[in-house]
């Protein structure tokens, strides 16, 4: 997926969290599958609103949206392109919803084709995925790092989570040498040892 660090998040110590960046290098994000099977419409409404509740609990009842960002679909399977496609598209634009960056007015996701291990993933029926609105200026990975640098409540914890798990940026390799250069206390942290040790691999090689 075309991932980066780029909106600046004030409930994390205004460090940096996830964006889509379409067009932008291809990170890597994981997959969850849905824990009912997607037969109608409405079972990929309900997904969504789970989603969005999940990134906005305090959202209003059946809401997919926000003016900072919004659920999208990406359909992989033509199958599934025509069955539903129309449908959630009405349904998008019935809840208010509005495009931003990784969104089209359809509310589809602008992610290019879905790819597992470096084949398409043409048995991929419907991802959702929630978009947020990035800021105007593509962060370097020098002004991620700083951010996590000047905070002091834990939130680089964010970035050793995702790399820990597999939700990796072009960007992982430049963040992590200033994060290590700047040598705050939280390196010592034993939790995220996994994921200095998958950083520090990459590093030499």
């Amino acid at each position: 997926m075309p991932i980066c660090y780029g909106r600046i998040s004030e409930t994390r110590g205004n460090s940096f969290t996830r964006v889509f960046r379409p067009g932008g290098a291809p990170g890597k994000a994981i997959l969850v599958p849905c824990l009912r099977p997607i037969e109608r419409t409405s079972d990929i409404i309900d997904e969504a609103v789970a989603l969005w509740q999940a990134e906005a609990p305090r959202a209003r009842q059946g809401a997919i949206s926000s003016w900072w960002g919004s659920v999208g679909t990406l359909f992989g399977s033509d199958a599934a392109r025509e069955r539903f496609s129309k449908a959630w598209t009405s349904e998008f634009k019935q809840r208010g919803a509005t495009a931003l960056s990784g969104v089209n007015t359809d509310g589809l996701l602008e992610l290019g084709p879905i790819r597992q291990g470096g084949r398409a993933g043409r048995d991929i029926d419907v991802v959702l995925a929630t978009a947020t609105l990035p800021e105007k200026q593509v962060p370097s990975p020098i002004e991620v790092a700083d951010a996590w640098i000047a905070q002091d409540g834990g939130h680089e914890n964010y970035f050793f989570n995702n790399v820990k798990y597999g939700i990796r940026t072009p960007d992982d390799g430049a963040i992590w040498k200033a994060l290590k250069q700047s040598s705050r206390p939280w390196l010592g942290n034993p939790d995220y040892a996994p994921a200095i040790d998958v950083l520090e691999a990459e590093a030499q090689g």
